[in-house]
């Protein structure tokens, strides 16, 4: 890839074939992860979360220009550092933005970090929640892969937060807003996916 780069140039069709090695690098690293289904073999590190979601906003940069999306991060003035497997942190965040950027079809997504969560808003089309619910606790047979996209990273992602501890939850975004007015986001159609970090 590099060196088709270096001798052709950067175009379209090279960014666009770098973000899908990526996608697959990060679809591989994922799945080995859960087919270990441990983290004895991982070691905890005393980290700040927002650093770790600022370097992955950083790294998703080209793609969230390339898609025509901003990607904005608001930060916890009172965080604190706390032990985290750097590895599948980042694996849990990226897998959730790259669905958002890949297929949201919206133009923002923001996320919070607040003290026990992190909360993925984007403002897209949203997708049909099972049973016409309008809050859906992630689960392999809750969430069937017909959602094009969406089902198997956000399944993927249910599995990583069980092994390190944490719950996650999709949420509608007009639903979530006007239950939690806290909450400074626009009232517009999306998703918001909610991780309970432990």
């Amino acid at each position: 890839m590099q060196l088709c780069q270096a001798r052709y140039g950067d175009n379209k069709s090279f960014t666009r074939l770098h973000n899908t090695i990526e996608d697959m690098q990060l679809l591989v690293d994922t799945l080995l992860a859960i087919a270990r289904n441990t983290t004895n073999t991982l070691t905890a590190e005393p980290t700040m979360l927002s650093e770790c979601l600022d370097n992955l906003v950083q790294d998703l940069e080209s793609v969230s220009h390339n898609k025509g999306m901003q990607i904005d991060l608001q930060k916890d003035l009172d965080e604190q550092r706390r032990k985290l497997y750097p590895s599948m942190t980042k694996m849990v965040f990226g897998n959730i933005l790259r669905n958002a950027l890949n297929y949201s079809q919206g133009t923002e997504i923001d996320v919070i970090l607040q003290k026990n969560t992190v909360l993925i808003a984007d403002n897209g089309v949203g997708i049909p929640l099972p049973n016409n619910s309008k809050v859906q606790e992630l689960s392999g047979q809750q969430l069937q892969l017909e959602i094009k996209g969406h089902g198997i990273g956000l399944q993927l992602v249910q599995k990583l937060c069980k092994q390190l501890g944490w719950r996650v939850e999709l949420f509608d975004r007009h639903y979530y807003l006007n239950t939690h007015q806290d909450v400074d986001l626009a009232m517009t159609t999306g998703l918001i996916v909610v991780v309970y970090l432990n």
